[in-house]
């Protein structure tokens, strides 16, 4: 078995069930993507990783922002980090548990979650850059947001391969690769907000030109943006380059202004830790579009619409809770539109966090008569002390108003009571207090210091059986 496919084998097996990272091999629990990987599926697979990644600040910050509950195993001195923190507290509410004593009272991270109460963490801004890692996307690598190797080298402000210096530039990123074809075409997206921060180029795919001053003006945009737009890079076959992105960032009256731009250099042929990228025959130069769960709840006809007689249409629905790694592979399609809705209801949110694990987090998901399509899902966990925690409620757009996230709701409930659970809360701060209080949700008053976070409902007592 060759070093590819075990590494895509670790990836397939942490994605089904994230403990499964004790098993592996010292290389591949060092492997940043391949921990991030379990740890959105379990955040105790954090315990497995190796010590130096465990060590490192800017792997903190990705695996907060893949799964905030990792907060509770991240070592002392990076859960004490504000950014960190601040990252883990915008997953789940339930990272607070874990802040030490001096963020517990800090003033910037009270007023950041005030200020998400207030506004809703579902009602994204735009794309902001952190400082974190970059990485390289493309054909050549089937957009996937996993490979380790198409990680960009964060450099010293203004320094490149050859040691030049440019004060102005406030973050520079390096990738070096080899192009047996000559040809690529890519996006840089973040490597903690993956597709919620991408570079692109303005309009059409525009190829790239050699050297620092001829650096392609860039877009930033998010999850629904940059599709069909591509920096190309056309050099001669066997050629070996070093592709840049460069970040200035100057003082604004609204507040920082973000300039980015993309470019590349020819670097010695010689060299051989440059990673081999190869665009496949008969792709173009394009971004293949999303696809979007409206088109996929009707695949049987292009004019059929998503209201409530294309609904009827589909049958009774159903609730199917998703356990084990046998029911999540049964169930690929609507696990996908799932992770799909996740990400169009909460631009913060990432989807594979929800999935079931052993920690006692489940996913229900309402499903057409024949199960074959997500009409709406409820990620919720059943936590110490009798309380049923919904993370997610999400119904798409089109079909909100049917009564569907109510039917989710009822039955939500209905399951806290068979489980013996006391009382169930939410999170508040997602903004959608007019959806929870018609079932008497209140704030909790546990949680006083937070506005409005969370939000929960006493259940009667002696009610069902616990699990």
């Amino acid at each position: 078995m060759d070093g590819g496919k075990s590494r895509q084998q670790a990836l397939d097996a942490v994605q089904s069930d994230g403990l499964t990272l004790a098993g592996l091999e010292a290389p591949l629990r060092g492997d940043p993507d391949i921990v991030l990987a379990a740890v959105a599926q379990c955040p105790a697979a954090l315990r497995h990783a190796t010590e130096e990644l465990l060590s490192e600040r800017d792997f903190a910050l990705e695996a907060a922002h893949r799964n905030g509950r990792v907060l509770e195993f991240l070592p002392e001195a990076l859960r004490a980090d504000r950014a960190v923190a601040l990252a883990a507290l915008r997953q789940t509410r339930t990272a607070l548990r874990f802040l030490p004593p001096a963020l517990q009272g800090d003033p910037v991270v009270l007023m950041q979650l005030r200020e998400a109460g207030a506004h809703g963490t579902g009602i994204a801004g735009p794309p902001e850059y952190g400082g974190e890692a970059l990485r390289l996307v493309g054909h050549c690598n089937a957009w996937r947001t996993t490979d380790a190797s198409l990680r960009f080298r964060r450099m010293p402000a203004g320094e490149d391969l050859r040691g030049s210096a440019d004060a102005q530039a406030s973050a520079r990123h390096c990738l070096s690769v080899r192009l047996p074809e000559g040809r690529i075409a890519f996006q840089v997206i973040s490597c903690t907000q993956l597709f919620g921060y991408r570079l692109f180029p303005a309009g059409t795919p525009v190829r790239l030109a050699r050297g620092r001053s001829g650096a392609a003006a860039v877009s930033v945009g998010g999850e629904r943006d940059g599709h069909g737009s591509n920096f190309v890079l056309d050099g001669a076959p066997g050629s070996s380059v070093s592709i840049y992105a460069e970040l200035r960032r100057t003082p604004g009256a609204a507040g920082a202004i973000d300039d980015w731009s993309v470019w590349y250099d020819l670097e010695p042929s010689q060299a051989n830790d440059y990673v081999t990228l190869v665009q496949p025959r008969g792709t173009d130069d394009t971004v293949p579009a999303k696809p979007r769960l409206q088109a996929s709840l009707h695949a049987q006809g292009a004019k059929a619409s998503l209201d409530a007689r294309g609904l009827k249409a589909l049958g009774e629905p159903r609730v199917l809770v998703l356990e084990g790694a046998a029911a999540r592979r049964e169930h690929r399609g609507l696990l996908a539109e799932v992770h799909g809705l996740s990400e169009e209801t909460f631009k913060w949110s990432s989807a594979t966090r929800i999935m079931a694990d052993r920690e006692g987090r489940h996913l229900a998901v309402l499903t057409d008569a024949a199960a074959a399509h997500a009409l709406g899902y409820c990620a919720f966990e059943v936590q110490p002390r009798g309380v049923y925690f919904i993370h997610e409620v999400a119904v798409p757009e089109a079909l909100r108003g049917s009564g569907l996230g109510t039917r989710l709701m009822r039955w939500a409930l209905a399951d806290a009571e068979a489980s013996g659970c006391l009382v169930v809360r939410v999170d508040g701060w997602l903004g959608a207090d007019s959806f929870y209080r018609p079932f008497g949700f209140q704030p909790s008053a546990e949680f006083a210091l937070i506005d409005n976070v969370p939000l929960e409902l006493p259940l009667p007592r002696g009610t069902g059986k616990k699990k």
